[in-house]
């Protein structure tokens, strides 16, 4: 028998530390330390409101679980709306000692259940247990076998990917592969370069601009080229005239 069951095996009534101490015998510290576990796993129920306090049994220990899996088997959760079962409406002050919870983790935990149902908050500050959350419902035989296909399959596609992506792949014959193409920069050359190259610059004659023009070539030029049809800016300087 452990030092956990020994303890258990001493609070067929509350009891105190000193008092399990006194029956069991061990080291004192020790056994404190073991009733503070039991209490925060909820194996173990804290009654007072001051030290020193007493301690009982609030439910048995279930077998299957082991080591750190011991301390998990119970939510926070789970543990406020079991002391709420057990003693009714209460602060938060006394929930968070009843559980042996701090103060701020016990009320972000009633918060959070007061949103989901599973507890209800009067205007005084009195916290009440409601009602428990569904149980979740596991997969069936046929739903786990889809699944590990699904997954299975996922697997085969990722490696099949890899596979595929680690191979260097050989171009196909019919395959054309174009060059890249390539920026050419010209070179900017100058009047003088142009002329050494043999080049020769155009300086045929080209029409006057229509601001250029004088009167009299506008005029001329609006009737002869346009066959006796005048654009505004001719008939305006040959009105002018």
């Amino acid at each position: 028998m452990n030092l956990s069951e020994r303890i258990r095996s001493c609070l067929s009534a509350p009891k105190t530390a000193a008092d399990v101490n006194s029956m069991i015998g061990g080291n004192i510290a020790l056994i404190r330390g073991c009733i503070q576990t039991m209490v925060k796993v909820g194996l173990l129920e804290r009654i007072g409101d001051a030290k020193p306090y007493r301690y009982r049994v609030a439910r048995p220990l279930k077998q299957k679980l082991r080591g750190y899996e011991k301390v998990m088997a119970t939510s926070k959760a789970q543990q406020i709306r079991d002391w709420l079962k057990a003693h009714g409406p209460a602060t938060n002050a006394q929930v968070s000692q009843g559980v042996s919870m701090k103060p701020k983790a016990s009320s972000k935990t009633l918060c959070d259940m007061r949103k989901r149902g599973y507890v209800s908050r009067s205007e005084d500050g009195y916290f009440a247990f409601l009602a428990d959350p569904e149980p979740v419902q596991g997969m069936s035989e046929d739903e786990r076998r889809e699944a590990n296909r699904i997954n299975n399959k996922r697997k085969r596609d990722r490696a099949k990917n890899a596979a595929l992506k680690s191979v260097k792949r050989i171009p196909d014959k019919m395959t054309i592969s174009m060059p890249k193409p390539v920026n050419v920069k010209v070179k900017t050359q100058s009047v003088d370069e142009w002329l050494k190259e043999g080049n020769k610059i155009d300086r045929s004659p080209t029409p006057s601009r229509f601001e250029r023009l004088t009167h009299d070539e506008i005029v001329a030029g609006a009737r002869r080229g346009f066959g006796g049809y005048q654009t505004p800016q001719a008939r305006r300087f040959s009105q002018c005239g």
